[in-house]
């Protein structure tokens, strides 16, 4: 059972309760879960569908934008920017996202998904050494303490590029 099937199944279970039947709860349940799932893509940067004015979706190497223009919108729906993105791309935004997050990157996961180490692409051991970034449970992350400057950790570590 997959963790985004655990956690989709707590939802459920945390919605169950006196029930009419009212068509209303049941569009507003639903509307959380899809809504949960798309969180839950989103900041595990996988693959998802944006729908509506400048919704955007990511699917495969290319990440799509609506316009925001409402009448641009009607007239074409498939108007859409599109950012075709490199492997390196990938790899920032699996970093970003994912420093963001309280348990960080899953260093086994970042391996099984780009087949390669996190350090031979950036050089993090200074940051250790500074307690500007930890490394526990193979999840590097950033210590609660220091959330507060996480974009400049962020910006150091991705200007750490291993040569």
């Amino acid at each position: 059972m997959s963790l985004l099937f655990k956690r989709y199944k707590t939802i459920l279970l945390a919605d169950r309760g006196p029930s009419d039947g009212n068509f209303e709860n049941i569009l507003i349940k639903s509307f959380r879960i899809v809504l949960f799932i798309f969180i839950y893509c989103y900041w595990n940067n996988n693959e998802y569908y944006g729908f509506g004015l400048g919704a955007s979706s990511y699917i495969g190497n290319i990440r799509k934008t609506n316009t925001k223009s409402i009448t641009k919108y009607l007239k074409e729906i498939n108007n859409e920017e599109k950012e075709t993105l490199s492997i390196d791309d990938k790899i920032e935004y699996e970093v970003i996202l994912n420093l963001r997050k309280k348990e960080g990157i899953n260093l086994d996961k970042f391996k099984k998904r780009y087949k390669k180490e996190l350090h031979e692409i950036y050089n993090y051991k200074e940051m250790l050494k500074k307690n500007l970034l930890i490394l526990n449970n193979n999840h590097l992350s950033i210590p609660e303490d220091k959330w507060y400057i996480s974009n400049e950790i962020i910006v150091e570590l991705l200007g750490s590029e291993v040569k």
